[in-house]
């Protein structure tokens, strides 16, 4: 059902692969495991590494060409806001 949602709702951007270097996953519990499911589907096809993160803060390398997404079913789980503002951080800085 959140897959249809998705889709449906889809509006075209203009990002390609090629604007990034990696991509990094992050959300806990319920939220985490979709990480895990897109991360093992998309590790043999994606050109570029996906990482999987289920914590309070990002790695050190996640700069402004890092694709970072975060997904949390309630939008408030704490880990996830604060991965958030860290990404945040880090793109005010570049």
């Amino acid at each position: 059902m959140q897959i249809e949602y998705s889709i449906s709702k889809y509006k075209k951007h203009n990002l390609s692969y090629e604007n990034f270097k990696n991509v990094v996953l992050a959300g806990l519990g319920g939220s985490g495991i979709a990480g895990r499911i897109v991360k093992t589907y998309f590790q043999a096809l994606a050109p570029l590494p996906i990482e999987v993160i289920s914590d309070y803060k990002l790695p050190n390398y996640v700069d402004d060409k890092t694709l970072v997404i975060l997904n949390s079913y309630s939008g408030n789980t704490e880990e996830t806001l604060s991965a958030y503002m860290f990404a945040l951080s880090v793109m005010l800085n570049y």
